[in-house]
């Protein structure tokens, strides 16, 4: 089971997602205080690495993806 640290970029970033809600940058900007577009980056990093899943969308208020935590990542 992946272990995320959670005082990491990484860590808010998955700290913010649920494993039952499907989320965009837009939600995780707002409850990280990144901005939209570091919250992007920050989540096609964390796709990237396993941590999620990822769903397209579509262009939907320009985003085109959503993701949620991986049941099998923890944040600590």
């Amino acid at each position: 089971m992946p272990t995320v640290r959670a005082d990491s970029h990484r860590g808010r970033v998955c700290g913010a997602l649920t494993t039952d809600d499907w989320k965009d940058c837009h939600d995780v900007a707002r409850e990280t205080e990144y901005s939209a577009e570091s919250a992007s980056s920050m989540l096609a990093d964390v796709n990237r690495a396993g941590y999620v899943e990822r769903k397209r969308v579509g262009e939907n208020y320009g985003v085109e993806f959503e993701y949620r935590l991986k049941e099998t990542v923890r944040v600590q």
